[in-house]
């Protein structure tokens, strides 16, 4: 992920509606997403990060729809600078977004979050 700057503020694009607009609204309904949504916002805290979000229609986001089909000549071809190698996700990163049955005002919730933050 590089290093996150403080005070950044960024666009987010999607081509899934449901996903901008509960990025936007900053709230949803299904468990899982309100999971996810306290870890982002967590992350977004820490690091003075905003964002707006977007809808992207598919057919005009070449790049996310390559990356989802798994095209990744096309995806390359939109951006050749892209490294050929993924960089892995921080098992401590995963270990908290995977396990949505952790109370996110936890010990184990707040322990796994702030051994991300180190890895991220």
């Amino acid at each position: 992920m590089g290093v996150p700057l403080p005070g950044l503020e960024g666009p987010l694009y999607s081509d899934n509606a449901a996903v901008v607009q509960a990025l936007e609204s900053r709230s949803a309904k299904d468990p899982a997403l309100v999971y996810l949504h306290c870890c982002l916002f967590f992350y977004l805290a820490h690091f003075e990060i905003s964002y707006r979000a977007f809808h992207v229609a598919g057919k005009s986001n070449w790049a996310a729809d390559a990356l989802s089909r798994d095209r990744m000549p096309d995806f390359f071809s939109i951006f050749p600078q892209a490294p050929k190698i993924p960089s892995g996700i921080p098992q401590p990163l995963l270990d908290l977004l995977l396990d949505t049955n952790l109370s996110w005002t936890s010990k184990h919730w707040r322990a796994l979050f702030r051994d991300s933050l180190f890895r991220v």
